[in-house]
């Protein structure tokens, strides 16, 4: 749902709930003449994917909710990334990357398929997943966190 500026199209709906914490309940109106009643006793739980596609929150934002990030573990993605001929070499650029440029199993879905296809063509490895990496990877390399330069040293 982020594509956009929460604050923007949830705005009612936060409104709505400022009012329920201090009334305890209260209505929100879905279309007119559709009213839906908002009990303390009833939660609203989402996840949000957050990457470079995505527009960070506002302040507010997290001002009325509770945030819990879920971090990609090392093992699980080298499990995910299966028994490619590259896995070590992708493994090695996540570990120099992560802190800073964080990828994980959709961009490993993405360098497979673009990987196998290039094989398929006749295309190297070597020319294939230096192409995943400058497509996929090094865009994440932004900023002008001190990090980032010390992570592009580390990449090359």
């Amino acid at each position: 749902m982020n594509l956009a500026r929460v604050e923007y199209y949830f705005a009612k709906f936060l409104s709505v709930m400022e009012v329920r914490m201090r009334e305890g309940e209260t209505e929100i109106e879905l279309a007119p003449g559709k009213k839906v009643l908002l009990p303390p006793n009833l939660y609203f739980i989402g996840t949000v994917n957050v990457d470079e596609t995505t527009h960070n929150f506002a302040d507010k934002i997290y001002e009325r909710a509770q945030m819990i990030e879920l971090e990609i573990n090392r093992d699980d993605l080298k499990t995910y990334l299966g028994e490619v001929e590259y896995q070590e070499i992708l493994m090695q650029i996540w570990d120099t990357l992560h802190e800073v440029a964080p990828f994980a199993f959709r961009t490993i879905d993405e360098i497979k398929t673009y990987v196998t296809e290039a094989k398929v063509l006749g295309v190297p490895l070597k020319d294939a997943l230096d192409e995943q990496l400058l497509q996929k990877i090094l865009p994440k390399l932004k900023g002008a966190d001190d990090r980032v330069g010390e992570a592009l040293k580390a990449f090359i």
